[in-house]
């Protein structure tokens, strides 16, 4: 959400620090995919896909 929308928005705020809570909106955060076949498997090193989602902490 960009700093223009934020009004459209008023019960959420920008914050900082390294403590997360519930509500809370991470944009860009990393999300690894594991292939179903890792799974299944003993593997030692497994090859992931990494995507970039808005995610908010439920």
């Amino acid at each position: 959400m960009s700093v223009s929308e934020a009004h459209d928005y008023p019960w959420y705020a920008a914050v900082s620090g390294n403590t997360l809570e519930q509500g809370d909106i991470l944009l860009g955060c990393p999300v690894l995919q594991i292939p179903p076949e890792a799974l299944r498997v003993d593997m030692t090193e497994i090859e992931v896909e990494v995507f970039h989602r808005n995610v908010i902490v439920m």
